[in-house]
């Protein structure tokens, strides 16, 4: 899991910067989420991006993603996929640990994913509701 909850000692002051509430949405496979990153814009592109990028991708059937890294990987269930794998659109390196927001809510975190903007293998994601009670404990203490 790609998670990590920091207890800041004062708030945090800036014209561009909001609380996002943690994702309560219900979704389904083939609804569209919001990727937002600092990553490479392909997996041959190794430019530094000057600006934050956000790709709009759908959701893969956990099935579909379960058999395209079947022979690589375990996706556990607090995971899910995400991707266009038809036009080829995904997170990319550097995107990790980014979110991923549904219906204005972060709803999953970049974590892992084999190539860039792959047709064959969606990235797949941290999802924020089965690390929901560690990210409520963490902010208790």
């Amino acid at each position: 899991m790609d998670v990590a909850v920091l207890k800041l000692a004062s708030d945090m002051k800036g014209d561009n910067i909001e609380t996002i509430p943690l994702c309560e949405a219900n979704w389904k496979f083939g609804d569209y989420i919001d990727v937002y990153g600092w990553g490479q814009l392909a997996e041959n592109n190794k430019a530094q991006v000057q600006q934050m990028r956000k790709v709009r991708v759908p959701l893969v059937l956990r099935s579909k993603c379960v058999e395209a890294y079947r022979q690589r990987e375990t996706i556990t269930d607090s995971m899910f996929c995400a991707g266009d794998l038809a036009k080829g659109k995904d997170s990319c390196y550097g995107d990790s640990g980014g979110p991923a927001i549904f219906q204005n809510q972060l709803c999953g975190i970049v974590s892992w994913g084999l190539r860039c903007a792959s047709t064959k293998y969606p990235g797949v994601y941290t999802s924020i509701k089965s690390v929901r009670n560690f990210i409520d404990r963490a902010m208790k203490l």
